[in-house]
């Protein structure tokens, strides 16, 4: 029953248009990437790399605090859309009637609701335990390929070689970390009934209707 929920409130809620609040930190995103790429590619120096890299870090992380800044800052406006959103999943569950004998019912109920996200997390656990084995075993392949290669380049490098190794595999793993999420994000957008992150909005969403319509 959890995913007929789901797909009544994707089929009931508009799409979101293409805001500054949505493109730009997919841009960001993109660009952080693209200048980590592009200072392994170039000839410069390793401590010059080292030192570009810091810089886009520190950039990226300023981004990242002055974008969390403003988003805190519309509190007000982020609580009113989410208060139309749980009226639209109490709209939702009050149109998802059953005939209960001689009168009709509906899924507008605390005990109802419970069930749904007993459900939801059931779902959740299921699927973030297979998810996690997956990413278990993706460390136990790639990171001792990347020790092992980092070893054998290693014996006959210099301390700088050293450093250059040490921070690309610190890159690499963060790079990884980046694809993951957007690959993740993407199948996400395309499959949203199969989505844990789709899921824990809903659980959340149903959480947050009964603490306001039940107690």
């Amino acid at each position: 029953m959890i995913h007929k929920v789901l797909n009544a409130y994707f089929a009931k809620k508009k799409s979101k248009k293409l805001t500054n609040d949505v493109v730009l930190p997919i841009l960001v995103d993109a660009a952080f990437v693209a200048a980590i790429i592009l200072v392994y590619v170039t000839e410069w120096n390793v401590i010059i790399k080292l030192v570009v890299q810091i810089v886009v870090a520190i950039l990226f992380l300023a981004f990242v605090v002055c974008w969390e800044n403003k988003r805190c800052k519309k509190w007000k406006t982020a609580f009113d859309e989410h208060n139309k959103t749980l009226d639209e999943i109490a709209e939702i569950l009050k149109a998802l009637e059953y005939k209960n004998g001689s009168s009709c019912d509906n899924w507008y109920s605390e005990e109802k609701i419970d069930y749904l996200i007993t459900s939801a997390e059931k779902w959740i656990t299921e699927h973030t335990e297979r998810k996690s084995e997956i990413e278990k075993l993706a460390h136990v392949v790639v990171l001792p390929v990347i020790g092992f290669v980092a070893a054998v380049i290693q014996d006959n490098a210099t301390v700088e070689d050293a450093i250059s190794i040490g921070v690309a595999v610190i890159i690499i793993v963060a790079m990884g970390y980046v694809i993951d999420k957007g690959v993740s994000m993407l199948i996400d957008s395309i499959i949203k009934t199969a989505s844990i992150d789709e899921m824990s909005m809903l659980m959340n969403l149903l959480q947050d209707l009964k603490a306001r319509d039940f107690t």
